[in-house]
């Protein structure tokens, strides 16, 4: 996923600049999609600066639903520190056009990263053994902990899954933190696999706005 940004890339060869990506980047025959979109809707840069939101857009819906009109996708990174209700998912998935695809960060636990104790849902709580309950982080789950992670952030995004707008799982994996399975089998963890992207090429350039845009009012 490509971050917007006034300024571009073109005064820093692309071989420059992700040397190590673009190494390891298959070679694609036919049409490829790319899709523009940033990491937060809600992001304070964002959120507190008049260079994209319209004054007007000020609650979390409208926010979105402006966004959608500028982006085609979006990276939500608010799942990797607390596991979302289905809600929110349902919520989203109205709130977007057609098409419109989301990109949801795993949890914490799924990529071998500590999780906040007080973040976790009551159900996951009650899995921890009682001695580390009252410890800050939860840096060694057990199997059973983290693959009820998965069936719960899988169950969770249901309404994006059917609406067609749940596209792939960026995520960043910590080697040494605790026991998992290997890297190559997070697909298979989820209940029904987890749908790489077919057409989309993703990956993160950190950029920022750098000129004032004139946006139009909805």
């Amino acid at each position: 996923m490509i971050a917007p940004s006034a300024q571009t890339s073109a005064a820093v060869p692309t071989n420059q600049l992700l040397p190590s990506t673009i190494a390891r980047m298959p070679r694609v025959s036919g049409a490829v999609e790319f899709r523009v979109g940033t990491a937060s809707w809600t992001d304070p840069t964002l959120v507190k600066s008049d260079l994209f939101y319209p004054a007007s857009v000020r609650s979390a819906e409208g926010r979105l639903r402006f966004y959608a009109e500028q982006f085609s996708t979006i990276e939500v990174d608010s799942t990797y520190y607390a596991l979302p209700a289905e809600r929110n998912a349902k919520l989203w998935a109205e709130r977007t056009p057609d098409g419109f695809i989301f990109n949801v960060k795993p949890f914490a636990l799924m990529t071998r990263h500590p999780a906040e104790m007080s973040r976790l849902p009551k159900q996951l709580r009650e899995m921890v053994p009682a001695e580390e309950r009252s410890n800050r982080q939860l840096t060694r789950p057990s199997k059973q902990v983290v693959d009820m992670v998965f069936q719960m952030l899988w169950s969770t995004m249901a309404p994006l899954r059917e609406a067609g707008k749940l596209e792939c799982w960026p995520s960043s994996f910590r080697r040494t933190l605790f026991r998992s399975p290997p890297i190559s089998t997070i697909s298979r963890a989820f209940p029904n696999g987890c749908r790489e992207p077919r057409s989309q090429s993703s990956f993160v350039i950190r950029a920022g706005f750098e000129a004032k845009r004139d946006v139009p009012e909805p």
